[in-house]
């Protein structure tokens, strides 16, 4: 069964204060929704704050931030090709 992801909330605000009104003006990280059953994902401005990058964690294994996307749509999109294979 393929899964669709969406950027369901985001988590993190600019680095200006994170109030939340910041975190909903420019967020900086946004967790992802629609993964299937024991998988997390959060997709982030990591450690380059000009790109995305995605972090995934599957059961008790969290990977490393990877990649380097210019919006967190495209990191998204790759993430779920990934979730797809």
């Amino acid at each position: 069964m393929k899964c669709t992801l969406i950027l369901a909330e985001p988590t993190i605000g600019s680095a200006t204060g994170d109030t939340a009104m910041d975190i909903l003006k420019n967020p900086t990280q946004w967790r992802v929704g629609g993964l299937p059953p024991g998988e997390e994902a959060r997709i982030g401005r990591h450690p380059d704050p000009t790109k995305w990058s995605i972090l995934r964690r599957i059961g008790s294994i969290q990977g490393n931030w990877k990649g380097s996307y210019d919006t967190a749509e495209e990191a998204l999109k790759a993430l779920e090709a990934e979730v797809n294979g």
